[in-house]
C-alpha cells in the first residue's frame, strides 16, 4: 500500500536510507539523516510503501514554481526500495507522477544513480534534462 508518510515512519524510514548509504559504501551521520527525513516528511510530499506494516521503500517530492518559466515543477529528493519490495519502486513513481498532475505541475525531475533506475526512467518517457559532476574538495 502507498500512502503519506507521517513522523511515526521515521525509524524504519531512517533504517531504509541507511541502507541505501551503505550499499553505495557511504556512512551516514544517524542525527543528520534523521533530522533530513522529519524535515522531509514535514516540509515535502513524502509517501512510502508499507506492507504488513512495514515500510519498505519512499519517496520525497518537492514542488516549486520554475524561476525562468513560472510554471510548476516537482523534484525528486530521494526514492528508495528495500530489495525485497523489488517491483514496487516503479508503483511509488507512478504515485508521484500522479501527485504531480494533481497539484499542476508541467513537469517532474527524478535524479538517479544506477543504469537500471535510468532505463526504467527512459522508457517510462522521462528523457535527459541535464549532467552533474562532483568534485571532492
Amino acid at each position: 500500500m502507498i500512502r503519506a508518510a507521517t513522523i511515526d515512519d521515521t525509524v524504519q524510514i531512517v533504517a531504509l536510507a541507511e541502507e541505501y548509504c551503505h550499499h553505495r559504501g557511504k556512512i551516514p551521520d544517524p542525527a543528520l539523516l534523521t533530522d533530513m527525513i522529519v524535515r522531509q516528511i514535514r516540509d515535502c510530499a513524502f509517501f512510502v510503501y508499507e506492507q504488513d506494516g512495514e515500510v519498505l521503500g519512499g519517496i520525497s517530492l518537492i514542488a516549486a514554481d520554475d524561476p525562468m518559466t513560472g510554471q510548476k515543477l516537482v523534484g525528486k529528493n530521494l526514492w528508495y526500495m528495500h530489495a525485497s519490495a523489488s517491483g514496487h519502486g516503479l508503483a511509488l513513481l507512478r504515485h508521484a507522477e500522479h501527485y504531480a498532475k494533481q497539484i499542476g505541475a508541467r513537469e517532474i525531475w527524478v535524479g538517479v544513480e544506477d543504469d537500471r533506475a535510468c532505463t526504467l526512467l527512459q522508457r517510462r518517457g522521462y528523457g535527459l534534462a541535464e549532467t552533474k559532476f562532483k568534485k571532492v574538495l
